[in-house]
C-alpha cells in the first residue's frame, strides 16, 4: 500500500510500505523511487532545475500531422510531452517520426487528408465492384474433387 506523504513542488511523495522507499512519478511512465524522504525531494529539485530554463516547444507527427507540446526533459535525456493532463515520456526511437512545428505546414496536411479521404472512397468503390462479382470459390470447385 502507498501512502501519500506531501505534494512537494507539484509532486505527490508516496511512501511505499511494501518495500518501505519513498516514490512520486515524473510522468506516467516513471515512477521514481528513493530510499529517504530528503533523496526524494532532492530528486525533484534536481528534475524542476532542469527545466527552469526549458522552453516548451510544438512538435508534429511527420505522418499524420498530429501536434505535440514538448513540455521538458528527464533526467534519462526523454523528452516528455502532454498529453490532456498527463505528461509521458517520448521515447527516443520516436523521435525521428517528429519534425519541427510550422504553422505553413498546416495546409500541407490538409491537402494529405484530403487525399487519404479520395483514397477510401476509391477503396470503397473498388471494394464494391468486387464483391459484385459472384462466382464460386476455390473452396467450393475443389469439392467437385473429394473422394
Amino acid at each position: 500500500m502507498k501512502v501519500k506523504i506531501k505534494n512537494y513542488r507539484g509532486f505527490d511523495i508516496l511512501f511505499s510500505e511494501e518495500n518501505e522507499r519513498f516514490t512520486y512519478d515524473i510522468d506516467l511512465e516513471n515512477l521514481i523511487e528513493k530510499q529517504s524522504f530528503a533523496a526524494c525531494k532532492k530528486s525533484i529539485d534536481d528534475y524542476i532545475k532542469k527545466n527552469q530554463s526549458f522552453e516548451p516547444f510544438f512538435v508534429r507527427q511527420r505522418d499524420n500531422g498530429s501536434v505535440i507540446k514538448i513540455v521538458g526533459i528527464r533526467k534519462d535525456n526523454r523528452l516528455v510531452y502532454e498529453s490532456g493532463k498527463d505528461k509521458v515520456a517520448l521515447y527516443d526511437n520516436h523521435e525521428r517520426d517528429y519534425i519541427e512545428y510550422d504553422e505553413s505546414d498546416d495546409s500541407i496536411y490538409s491537402k494529405c487528408a484530403a487525399l487519404v479521404s479520395e483514397i477510401e472512397s476509391i477503396n470503397i468503390k473498388i471494394s464494391g465492384l468486387k464483391n459484385s462479382i459472384n462466382r464460386k470459390t476455390l473452396a467450393h470447385l475443389k469439392s467437385k474433387y473429394k473422394n
